[in-house]
């Protein structure tokens, strides 16, 4: 699924409209990976700061 807000394309749905565009997943959180947490901050800033 999308992470923008209001879009409902997901990677399963209309892949024939997709021209190219892929789907990844935020890293996860995990207290054995602490390099992982500030990846996902930074995924989560990026989207938030992409207008």
């Amino acid at each position: 699924m999308c992470c923008v807000s209001g879009c409902t394309t997901t990677s399963k749905r209309d892949k024939q409209k997709l021209n190219g565009i892929k789907f990844y997943c935020f890293p996860i959180e995990s207290t054995h990976m602490p390099w992982l947490v500030e990846k996902r901050q930074m995924w989560i800033n990026a989207v938030r700061n992409h207008k």
